[in-house]
């Protein structure tokens, strides 16, 4: 396996925080825009994260069955869940078969991106909440 080029955990002052905690407290966002996209792209497998275990457990399912059921492997799934790796859209399409929907992206908020007419949507990140 390549070495990655980010953990995304590495983001979180407590990195056994990612996906766990639903507060973490955050390192500050950085200026630099590379590094920057792979911040704001660890938040966002945070959250994720956090959406996954909240529906395995509604579903009265662990993350074995939850692995099973997706085709993705324990150990990976493991990893992915607390930002060991990164996850891939791949991972999250697995994953929505099996919970529904982890990653909410409304359709109706995009229908006219094609002819112009779709609403940008706004995303709080941790520093504009005040963390």
């Amino acid at each position: 396996m390549s070495d990655p080029r980010y953990r995304p955990c590495d983001w979180v002052l407590v990195p056994r925080d990612f996906g766990e905690q639903e507060d973490p407290r955050w390192e500050k966002r950085p200026e630099k825009a590379g590094d920057r996209a792979r911040y704001d792209a660890s938040v966002l497998q945070h959250m994720v994260a956090l959406r996954v275990r909240y529906r395995t457990e509604r579903a009265s399912m662990n993350w074995k069955a939850v692995a099973f059921a997706s085709g993705i492997s324990y150990d990976r799934l493991v990893r992915v869940l607390h930002g060991q790796v990164v996850m891939r859209l791949e991972d999250v399409a697995r994953l929505e078969e099996v919970l529904g929907p982890v990653l909410h992206i409304d359709r109706v908020s995009v229908r006219g991106y094609r002819k112009g007419r779709a609403e940008r949507v706004g995303t709080v990140w941790p520093e504009a909440a005040g963390r």
